[in-house]
């Protein structure tokens, strides 16, 4: 999960409730419901989740703190377990004893107001964490050792806001497939990475007109995750836009014919943002970014006005039936900018960059006393990626045993052409999709190398005989194997990759391997040039037309 935000996103005063801590206590079963966490005394079922580094006598001792504080971290180590990550020894027990010296420093009144970490905000927490810190050492803890102190904190403040929060999973600030099993997702949604934090959006209105629109859309299944990710991210830049005018309605004007001013002076307003994260040498938005922004905006008004009514019931606020034909379309043909077409020559690997390619892969895997990456499975990710031409996405979420063999071929001993099974995978772009294609006795090979691995490393989990959920694995917050390697964690080994490997295309440019796209362009483009007829490459790619397929 992600603790790399803004403490003030922690913060979850308002959904404590005194004696909820006796229910998360409950909670725990019975075989992890301690207080004194010691390697000796932990079921085996759980022992491999406790990182101890070898060492028995280690131990996570909340003994110390009153029992509401010390219920809610216990509750915290079997949630980390229960999610498939490592509870960390060492730094749990040093945010209990510190814990308890902030207690032991704050008047009694408030240190009985104090029965919960949910009593103050994770901000609180963190200062006072700090100071008594500096009161006993004399100077202010190291980048390290704070670090150490409040990631720990955000983990288990975080872990309890989702705990003590009891509203429906829409109305939360913050989105997270994994924390919240109730979000409606597809069947092999990807419940890591990032969350959806709604507190960017200022207006309260605005921030619950967007959730409630997304939760329709979600639930209808017309709206997906990465859909809703990025339509909050463009509500966040209009937000602003709407603060500093100092609109805070729904309907944006008291004046109906005043609407459409308003929004072309947001078009004004995005031109002039300046972004370190631009592509662009002069920091301004691309054209793309800016046509996105406009739409994502228009099509949640469109929505609204169309729900006005349910959206008035919903929401508890009648100015939503106020919305009129003036929001039903904010801007006229042409007033979008149009995206110009672009030839990047990045789309396609010449053969030449692949034989580099294919010649250094096994950089990946090499154990890095050896000079490689030392991960294995972003070796076999990529020879899948590139030999398919399957998006990476599909190639990620690839069930453990994926292949469907093929009956009644005879093949010659030694043979090596030929197709010998079939590969199913995930389509996760097109409904209803074709979802299997013919590999060859390679590609097998390297699936079952695949499978071989996880088994060695379930095992060294201390887990042997669990299958995981899929073939490739995610090393963190993944001690069952019920989620996928993360896309983010291949971008960079890529980009390591590159550098290890000084790959560079015929200008001496490095090679962009990290937009894994280009596989799958380069792999249609070999397709169609051998002569492959285009109704077989169609059905190869899984497209639903042959225009998208030439394209």
């Amino acid at each position: 999960m992600r603790t790399d935000l803004p403490l003030a996103a922690y913060d979850g005063t308002d959904h404590f409730t005194p004696g909820h801590h006796i229910v998360l206590w409950e909670s725990i079963p019975s075989g992890l419901r301690t207080l004194y966490f010691t390697i000796p005394q932990i079921p085996p079922e759980y022992l491999g989740a406790f990182r101890a580094n070898g060492d028995r006598s280690r131990a996570i001792d909340f003994r110390m703190l009153p029992e509401p504080n010390a219920h809610e971290l216990a509750f915290c180590v079997w949630r980390t377990i229960e999610l498939g990550g490592m509870v960390p020894h060492e730094p749990l027990d040093r945010l209990a004893r510190w814990l308890s010296a902030v207690l032991e420093s704050i008047p009694a009144g408030e240190r009985a107001r104090r029965t919960s970490l949910m009593a103050v905000p994770a901000t609180t927490w963190t200062r006072e964490l700090l100071t008594a810190w500096a009161r006993q050492h004399g100077r202010l803890p190291s980048q390290g050792r704070t670090h150490d102190l409040t990631w720990t904190l955000r983990r288990c403040y975080r872990l309890l806001c989702f705990a003590y929060d009891t509203r429906d999973w829409w109305e939360r600030e913050i989105w997270d497939l994994q924390l919240d099993p109730r979000i409606p997702r597809r069947e092999h949604e990807p419940n890591w990475g990032y969350a959806l934090y709604f507190d960017q959006v200022s207006q309260r209105w605005l921030r619950r007109g967007l959730q409630w629109h997304l939760r329709v859309g979600m639930d209808t299944g017309t709206l997906r995750w990465a859909t809703a990710a990025r339509r909050l991210t463009s509500l966040v830049p209009f937000s602003r836009f709407l603060a500093e005018r100092g609109i805070d309605q729904p309907y944006l004007c008291e004046d109906p014919l005043a609407v459409r001013p308003l929004m072309l002076d947001y078009v004004s307003h995005l031109n002039a943002i300046r972004s370190r994260q631009s592509e662009r040498k002069d920091g301004k938005l691309s054209v793309q970014r800016i046509r996105t922004l406009m739409t994502d905006v228009e099509q949640f008004y469109m929505f609204m006005l169309d729900h006005r009514l349910d959206a008035a019931v919903a929401l508890a606020d009648e100015r939503w039936n106020r919305l009129g034909a003036v929001h039903a379309r904010f801007y006229r043909f042409g007033e979008k900018p149009r995206i110009p077409p672009r030839v990047d020559e990045a789309k396609i690997i010449d053969d030449a960059s692949m034989s580099r390619i294919m010649a250094n892969v096994q950089l990946l895997g090499e154990p890095v006393k050896d000079g490689g990456l030392g991960d294995e499975q972003a070796m076999r990710i990529l020879l899948l990626v590139a030999t398919t031409g399957r998006r990476l996405s599909e190639i990620l979420l690839l069930d453990r045993d994926p292949l469907l063999l093929l009956h009644g071929i005879a093949r010659a001993a030694g043979e090596e052409e030929g197709f010998v099974a079939k590969l199913r995978y995930q389509q996760t772009k097109i409904e209803d999709g074709p979802n299997t294609i013919l590999i060859d006795a390679d590609t097998v090979a390297v699936i079952h190398a695949q499978q071989q691995w996880a088994d060695r490393e379930m095992a060294a989990r201390g887990l042997p005989g669990v299958v995981p959920r899929y073939l490739f694995i995610a090393q963190r917050m993944n001690r069952d194997g019920h989620r996928p390697y993360p896309g983010a964690t291949l971008h960079s080994r890529l980009r390591k990759f590159v550098e290890l490997a000084d790959l560079r295309d015929d200008h001496g440019r490095p090679l962009q391997l990290s937009r894994t796209h280009s596989f799958r362009h380069t792999r249609a483009t070999s397709l169609i040039n051998a002569g492959v007829p285009l109704p077989v490459v169609q059905r190869y790619f899984g497209h639903l037309s042959p225009t998208m397929t030439m394209r």
